[in-house]
């Protein structure tokens, strides 16, 4: 009897590692989502910066344009 009560007591400890292995891969993998999502946020933000300096440029480019017509000669 106390043979079979020591393994069902393992075994119920390996059912428990395991469900806390399995509990911290779906942490980490939260994490990992987290994570991604947090950097394709960033990316789209320094796309937008990027765009919008492109757009600066180009503004710039054309003031720059402009106001050579009014330079004195």
């Amino acid at each position: 009897m106390k043979k079979r009560l020591d393994c069902i007591s393992e075994n119920i400890e390996h059912v428990l590692y395991a469900w806390q292995e399995i509990s911290s891969i779906i942490q980490e993998s939260s994490t990992a989502s987290e994570v991604a999502t947090a950097a394709q946020q960033q990316s789209a933000t320094i796309e937008e910066m990027a765009a919008g300096a492109e757009e600066t440029t180009i503004l710039s480019n054309e003031l720059k344009a402009e106001l050579g017509k009014f330079t004195l000669k």
